[in-house]
């Protein structure tokens, strides 16, 4: 009978303290504790539970975000102070801390959109202004060798300007030169082609939300093949033949959104050259894996169609963050890559790509200064000896941003 007592006394006793517990003054009162004591496991698994149990408030939100941001979960932080932003799409703080979490997984549009939601005085606490004409520059130059006799090795220099037209809007530019020294030989004579390639990039970004974004471009090539025709037996330069001259027009667009650790997309461009005409339409899944390991893995397939084939293309990466100062990430791409655009790089060389594969590091020195390098070995045909080889590519360059 004792024990029937204990039992009903413990029941009343507890019954409003339980009632008690999950009331948002409660959950405020408990988790702004965890809070100051550095306690993120506890703010997360309590903020979860109030959520749960429909308690929902701007406060819990921002103390996940930053039990997450602590713990170098950013992805998470991120949606955790989205959230808190449905509360009030002004509080500083929130903006701040996605602004912060943009920049940290590497998406600097991300950033810019909610910095261009600050107040003035955050504004120029960090340095931020709708319009920038010079918001960034970057630097490559690329050189690669092969062991092909009627081959030289080319080289490729290009350098990039991006402008801020505002806080979801920009302008990316960029001019490059590609050279490289071919020889074919007759019966009778050698001629010597010294291809020279030079390209102009011009790409307009625009993002509507955080979120979502497109991207829409022109491409502008134009190559010119100087040829010396070389007498066999004489061994010497018999005649200059008039300069081939070809250009070449790209249009191309593409739509991405992410959704937290996904990002989906999808692209088309539309390649013109004189003597051939490309369409290239692509899809695109790339995921950042759960935890504070910042690893990426992206994969890609596009749909190519000339004027006489159509045939796929693929494209798989994997990215790592090493620290916060390195970033390293490697790839292999699957089929004829021939006029294949992989980025702002067209593969139209004179001897078609079949493969490549390759290894990019970046070391990020300080927030304004980037290095980076990259390897990648690439199979290619020999149009004039009708077989394969492999030719290797270092690249190097700098990004600054300003």
């Amino acid at each position: 009978m004792r024990i029937l007592i204990l039992l009903i006394y413990l029941l009343i006793a507890t019954a409003p303290r339980a009632q008690e517990v999950w009331t948002p003054a409660y959950v405020d009162s408990v988790t702004y504790q965890y809070y100051v004591n550095g306690d993120w496991e506890k703010v997360i698994e309590t903020g979860k539970r109030a959520v749960r149990q429909g308690i929902d408030f701007k406060y819990l939100q921002q103390r996940i975000g930053y039990a997450y941001y602590q713990k170098a979960d950013f992805f998470k932080s991120m949606h955790h102070y989205q959230k808190a932003l449905t509360f009030d799409p002004t509080d500083q703080g929130s903006l701040s801390y996605l602004y912060f979490a943009g920049l940290e997984t590497g998406n600097a549009t991300f950033s810019r959109f909610y910095a261009g939601m600050f107040s003035a005085e955050n504004k120029k606490a960090f340095h931020q202004s709708a319009i920038r004409p010079a918001s960034g520059v970057d630097f490559e130059y690329n050189y690669q060798w092969n062991n092909e006799i009627n081959r030289s090795d080319p080289n490729y220099q290009r350098i990039g300007l991006n402008t801020d037209l505002g806080y979801s809007f920009s302008v990316y530019q960029s001019v490059s030169r590609f050279r490289q020294d071919t020889n074919t030989t007759d019966t009778n004579n050698s001629y010597l082609s010294n291809i020279l390639q030079n390209d102009y990039y011009l790409q307009l970004s625009k993002r509507f939300s955080a979120n979502f974004g497109m991207d829409v471009g022109y491409h502008y090539v134009h190559t010119k093949f100087h040829t010396q025709v070389v007498d066999s037996t004489l061994n010497e330069v018999t005649q200059t033949l008039d300069t081939l001259s070809y250009h070449g027009n790209r249009w191309f667009a593409s739509l991405h959104y992410r959704w937290n650790r996904f990002l989906f997309g999808i692209s088309s461009s539309s390649l013109s050259l004189e003597y051939n005409h490309t369409l290239q339409t692509g899809l695109n899944m790339g995921i950042a894996l759960p935890g504070s390991r910042a690893i990426y893995l992206n994969n890609s397939v596009y749909l190519m169609k000339d004027d006489y084939d159509s045939w796929l293309v693929s494209k798989h990466s994997i990215g790592l963050l090493l620290g916060k100062k390195f970033w390293f990430e490697g790839f292999k791409t699957f089929g004829n890559l021939n006029n294949f655009v992989d980025g702002m790089y067209l593969l139209n060389s004179f001897d078609p790509t079949l493969s490549k594969m390759g290894l990019s590091l970046y070391w990020y020195a300080t927030p304004h200064f980037t290095v980076f390098s990259n390897y990648t070995l690439e199979t290619k045909e020999n149009t004039y000896l009708n077989q394969n080889y492999q030719q290797n590519s270092l690249s190097g360059g700098i990004i600054w941003k300003l």
